[in-house]
């Protein structure tokens, strides 16, 4: 174990009996997704909102609007690893947070640099980076779990559990995870639960279950930007799952009506959309069009790194029967050393 993860264990080992009542005595900054800033004495936080005292007047902010909070005792480089975590930048993340000190904090503190830990633990190692494992992000987000009951990043550390579930290839838990998590008050990790839950029953070939978990996720009421990436995400694999082990032409043809009314600079949406109907075609027996799908991915759209090592491993697959060794070779070799930890990686055998 890192440093890194001994310092904050031990925090937060020293401070679980003080998690079950909140003192505040300091100012405390919540600032919400839209940007905005609410400062104030915390009066009380959960899993699905936080209260926070200014003027005498008490304000209440569902966690689905908080992007995150500023904690008046958090070390004074936690802002610059929210930073380098929101560019991606988890490697320069890591070392932020190897040189900090827990020791004196309060819990609710602790706790959110633990959350923080996990997440920079767990991306580091789903890209293969050496010295990063899933069995250490499990572990905090496990300590988490046990101890943060009442944290505001609660239902975010147990998606990102659910998530890392998936890659190890534990569908069962991945999927009672995620349903744990469709009916939390917090509308956005609800509707992530949904879209991921239906990932899962998809490649578990629980077709009508996975369709009916996308129906769900598009239905949501939400209309900030990332929630509507979201929901048309769910609504293009659901017309994967409603195609279902049976005929792919209505799905195709609506899949690539999506395609066509999309920008072609949202890498997240094509990158998906293009995977979808990859996999369709590929199911369908029909190389030659799944192959172009994907190699939209690859060369158009591979900074989406969620979407990028799905279309590696189905372009290994196809080179590989088509005869086209050198490149299934030079693909492998690219999944297994951007994306080693990931679901799609640990499919390659050889």
């Amino acid at each position: 174990m890192t440093m890194m993860l001994m310092r904050i264990v031990f925090a937060v080992g020293a401070f679980a009996c003080l998690t079950g009542g909140i003192t505040w005595a300091q100012l405390e900054t919540v600032v919400k997704l839209d940007g905005s800033r609410v400062t104030g004495k915390m009066l009380e936080m959960s899993a699905a909102e936080v209260s926070i005292e200014r003027n005498r007047q008490t304000t209440k902010i569902p966690v689905q609007e908080i992007d995150h909070i500023r904690f008046s005792d958090e070390p004074t480089r936690m802002n610059q690893v929210r930073e380098r975590i929101s560019n991606r930048q988890f490697e320069q993340a890591a070392k932020e947070l190897t040189g900090m000190s827990w020791e004196g904090l309060r819990p609710e503190t602790v706790l959110d640099g633990m959350y923080y830990s996990a997440l920079v633990k767990a991306e580091l190692a789903l890209t293969g980076v050496p010295g990063n494992s899933l069995a250490d992000a499990v572990g905090l987000l496990r300590r988490f779990q046990e101890n943060g009951k009442n944290h505001f990043q609660y239902n975010r550390g147990t998606l990102l559990y659910g998530q890392l579930a998936f890659s190890a290839d534990r569908l069962p838990l991945a999927i009672e995870t995620f349903q744990s998590l469709t009916g939390v008050p917090d509308k956005v990790t609800a509707l992530q639960a949904h879209l991921e839950l239906g990932n899962a029953l998809l490649l578990d070939k629980k077709y009508s279950d996975a369709a009916q978990a996308y129906k769900k996720a598009a239905e949501f009421d939400l209309a900030d930007a990332q929630s509507l990436r979201l929901k048309q995400t769910a609504r293009i694999m659901g017309h994967v799952a409603d195609a279902g082990a049976g005929s792919i032409d209505a799905a195709v043809t609506a899949i690539q009506a999506i395609i066509a009314n999309e920008s072609p600079d949202d890498v997240y949406l094509n990158a998906m959309a293009y995977n979808a109907l990859g996999r369709l075609q590929f199911q369908a027996n029909q190389p030659r069009d799944a192959e172009l799908s994907y190699l939209h991915t690859e060369l158009l759209f591979a900074a989406n790194s969620q979407a990028h090592p799905e279309a590696l491993f189905y372009l290994i697959k196809i080179w590989s029967d088509t005869g086209k060794t050198d490149r299934a070779t030079e693909a492998r070799e690219k999944l297994k050393g951007r994306y080693g930890g990931t679901y799609w990686a640990t499919k390659i055998t050889n």
